[in-house]
């Protein structure tokens, strides 16, 4: 396995989501997570590797060819579950406590 097929699988996991949520979360497809994880493919696109290596800041050159560990890592994603936008009422202090 490539270090880039490692890493994807890697990162994916430290992210907590499935593989269709981490494909929402780089804006690619289920079936490329399903293809690029457990083979020796790649993305052909270098916006992709930039999402991820932005996902998990590191450097795009690392996700590509270092083997990377737990401790390399550091997962910087903000996602609110339903995709639905935060919405802060007007009169907000006179709904705190």
């Amino acid at each position: 396995m490539r270090a880039f097929n490692y890493n994807i699988k890697l990162i994916r996991s430290l992210t907590g989501k499935n593989q269709k949520d981490f494909a929402r979360l780089i804006k690619s497809k289920e079936s490329n997570i399903k293809t690029w994880e457990p083979t020796k493919s790649a993305p052909r696109n270098q916006i992709i590797y930039s999402r991820i290596a932005e996902l998990a800041s590191v450097a795009v050159e690392d996700v590509k060819t270092k083997k990377l560990e737990e401790k390399d890592i550091n997962i910087k994603v903000e996602i609110v579950e339903d995709e639905s936008p935060l919405i802060i009422p007007k009169n907000y202090q006179s709904f705190c406590i």
